[in-house]
């Protein structure tokens, strides 16, 4: 048997990314021959002149199997990154995206002159975009709804992980099923609901429609029936004056901002992402 160094494998998953013309090869390479092996990111670099024993090996290339078989990165690392924070991303809940930085950015920005008291995070997931936001404004108080019990377990673990158990809740919930006076009023709702238009689900790349839940990815017919939800039943969550913000797909924010307008709400604007597309959408109550 033929004692290989972590840089060894590293170098040889590298080449054959590189040769399946898979983008990204040296984070991907790097990424699933930490996690293989133990090793934290920051450390990766000096460990590379370590010899692997023959289980270490045999984890890393079972990691790279199904990174091969479309398994999605963050469900085989078990965490990953959002607006510099890590959380974890366990299969069967919706992993983080950049594109939803935007949300969290434009929501922190409209914050600055009087944080939010009362924040609710619609549609949760991980809880990424709730927690980000309670990690950049203190005092604010978070609840974290989902209708989802493995997106709840998920979003209690990132609550731990970020140490804002006093700040930051969970709650089971269907948003369908519309505002109730029980959750008191909020300053703010922020959400990334499902957004694609159903006949449009198996369109999708394999590594999402064959393992990210569908349920957090079908936003019916037209993939705007949460934004109507949102519009006609969640408008009296918020306190007059109370925010609203959305993110959706890369061409519905003209009909977003519609549904909301014709639900009542006011000062509707569009935040682009970093790629210039229209990311996400505001709206006042």
């Amino acid at each position: 048997m033929v004692i290989k160094t972590l840089n060894d494998i590293y170098l040889d998953i590298r080449a054959r990314l590189i040769r399946e013309n898979r983008g990204q090869a040296d984070m991907i390479a790097r990424e699933i021959c930490a996690c293989g092996a133990g090793v934290d990111r920051a450390g990766f670099e000096k460990a590379k002149g370590l010899f692997l024993s023959a289980e270490s090996a045999d984890r890393i290339y079972a990691l790279f199997g199904r990174f091969q078989n479309d398994e999605p990165l963050p469900y085989i690392l078990g965490e990953w990154d959002f607006y510099s924070l890590t959380f974890k991303t366990p299969p069967g809940v919706l992993i983080p995206r950049p594109d939803t930085e935007t949300l969290v950015g434009a929501a922190l920005k409209a914050s600055r002159k009087k944080t939010p008291s009362r924040v609710l995070d619609l549609c949760c997931g991980t809880g990424c975009i709730g927690i980000a936001f309670a990690k950049n404004a203190p005092g604010a108080r978070v609840i974290l709804a989902d209708i989802s019990p493995a997106a709840r377990e998920a979003a209690k673990e990132n609550i731990a992980l970020h140490a804002l158990s006093g700040s930051v809740y969970t709650l089971l919930l269907d948003i369908t099923e519309g505002y109730r006076k029980a959750l008191g009023k909020f300053d703010m709702i922020l959400s990334n609901p499902p957004y694609i238009p159903s006949d449009q689900i198996g369109t999708l790349d394999r590594s999402v429609r064959g393992f990210e839940p569908p349920e957090a990815l079908d936003g019916g017919p037209d993939g705007l029936s949460f934004y109507r939800v949102l519009g006609e039943k969640w408008r009296e969550a918020l306190n007059p004056g109370g925010l609203l913000f959305v993110e959706c797909g890369h061409t519905q924010s003209a009909d977003v901002k519609a549904i909301l307008k014709r639900a009542g709400f006011k000062m509707l604007r569009v935040h682009k992402d970093l790629s210039g597309i229209e990311r996400v959408v505001s709206a006042r109550a």
